[in-house]
């Protein structure tokens, strides 16, 4: 039998081109590429609810006793040896003001109850590094802030820290601190990341720095596993800031100062990276306006790396929507993406009349930055194009009590683990509370 020879030419010539074709495919993606398609999109109405079978817990509730503080905000969660740990920044009334400090809360049986009960004061980490205070109140004393930065998991997942960012105020750059929380609940030793302590007030407890040679192997571990996770490896991006121009990363050190986009608005708050199936790395991050913060784009803004994060691309715009507040995205165990984050804009009418219907009834501070009050969780099948959606919540609740950088129906900064087949996602309420929302993945059909 006598094969043709041009369709076995063609045949080869096609397997010779399918590789370098996939590379061109890769190496074409670009920002323009994202989308954001889910089916009510320019309908006016809202993502449906999540499926019934998804459950709502509070983790936490704000209070104007000090014991508890009434300002909570920025949670994060972790599943750690069969418990589920939420730990979040609190005050007594302000936002980022002297005294912020890291509270936690567990739960041993997969957040239907949290330890200590809801209506004792929550676990607190470590004692405020300074006197708390409320904005404007004068003080001598060393003005401490912690922030909350996310969990580090060191020996094979055998051991569990909390990572507080201090510093003074808006400045977050005097030193890492790590706290760990031991497998009953307990929270056990704590030490700098850092080659010095940093000075604390007269009777606080001082801890050991890597400096001591009996932390330093444990420190080095810990600061390698975050700086695995954020954006330490990206390319230093000119932040453009009011004070000058210095080259700068984002990094879990300095979440909040920003890099600059493409476009030249600045960006803050990276997200873990995740794989696109050609094997690109894909992050996004939350635009931060322009230097004076007065102009927004209201869009999330990707990089991308081919080179297994070694290098990233200078982030660019897309088209999906933002509130310009925290994002979380991850990939499910069936290889969905998801992203979690507010998707309502100002000026945008991106949802036509559900927009307009959001903002009447804003506070001026909100109508300002965009709603928060709606939370949504997105999915896409490649990574590229979210084209489900569901509302996690409407928040219809104002605030109970006043405080600096509160939004009237803020449902936001969220955060999330998956734990067999259910996602837990936390985020804060009129930064006041921390819910949690449990939600069974075999129920997210496509």
């Amino acid at each position: 039998m006598i094969i043709p020879m041009k369709p076995i030419f063609a045949l080869l010539i096609a397997l010779l081109l399918a590789p370098l074709a996939a590379l061109h495919g890769a190496e074409g993606l670009s920002a323009a590429d994202f989308r954001y398609s889910p089916p009510n999109l320019g309908t006016g109405r809202l993502p449906p609810p999540l499926p019934g079978g998804t459950r709502y817990v509070i983790v936490n509730r704000g209070n104007l006793d000090p014991r508890f503080g009434a300002f909570s905000t920025l949670p994060n969660v972790a599943h750690f040896q069969g418990r589920l740990v939420v730990t979040w920044q609190n005050h007594v009334k302000d936002e980022d003001q002297p005294g912020q400090r890291l509270q936690m809360r567990q739960s041993t049986d997969g957040g239907k109850t949290w330890l200590p009960d809801l209506a004792q004061p929550p676990t607190a980490l470590s004692p405020s590094l300074g006197v708390m205070l409320a904005k404007d109140e004068k003080s001598t004393a060393l003005k401490r802030t912690q922030w909350n930065s996310g969990f580090a998991f060191t020996d094979a997942g055998e051991r569990l820290w909390a990572i507080a960012n201090v510093g003074e105020n808006f400045d977050k750059g005097l030193g890492l601190l790590a706290l760990e929380l031991k497998p009953d609940g307990r929270r056990g030793d704590a030490l700098w990341l850092e080659q010095s302590p940093v000075t604390v007030d007269e009777g606080y407890p001082i801890y050991p720095a890597m400096s001591d040679p009996q932390v330093a192997a444990m420190g080095k571990t810990i600061r390698d596993v975050i700086d695995d996770r954020t954006a330490q490896h990206a390319v230093s991006y000119d932040n453009k800031r009011r004070d000058g121009d210095n080259l700068n990363p984002a990094t879990v050190r300095h979440p909040n100062l920003p890099g600059s986009s493409a476009d030249g608005q600045r960006l803050i708050e990276p997200s873990r990276p995740y794989l696109l199936k050609d094997g690109t790395l894909v992050r996004f991050w939350r635009n931060y306006g322009n230097a004076m913060r007065d102009v927004f784009i209201w869009r999330l803004y990707v990089s991308l790396s081919r080179d297994h994060g070694k290098t990233w691309s200078t982030p660019e715009r897309t088209a999906i929507p933002s509130n310009s507040t925290r994002q979380i995205v991850g990939s499910l165990p069936d290889g969905r993406i998801f992203l979690i984050h507010n998707p309502y804009t100002h000026g945008d009418d991106f949802w036509q009349g559900a927009d307009a219907a959001l903002l009447a009834t804003a506070s001026p501070a909100e109508k300002i930055g965009g709603a928060r009050k709606v939370l949504t969780l997105s999915l896409s099948d490649d990574g590229i194009h979210f084209n489900q959606a569901w509302t996690i919540r409407v928040l219809e609740t104002p605030p109970r009590s006043e405080g600096h950088s509160k939004r009237h129906y803020d449902a936001a900064n969220p955060a999330a683990t998956i734990v067999g087949d259910d996602l837990f996602i936390v985020y804060s309420l009129n930064k006041e509370d921390i819910e949690l929302c449990r939600v069974h993945l075999p129920d997210l059909t496509r």
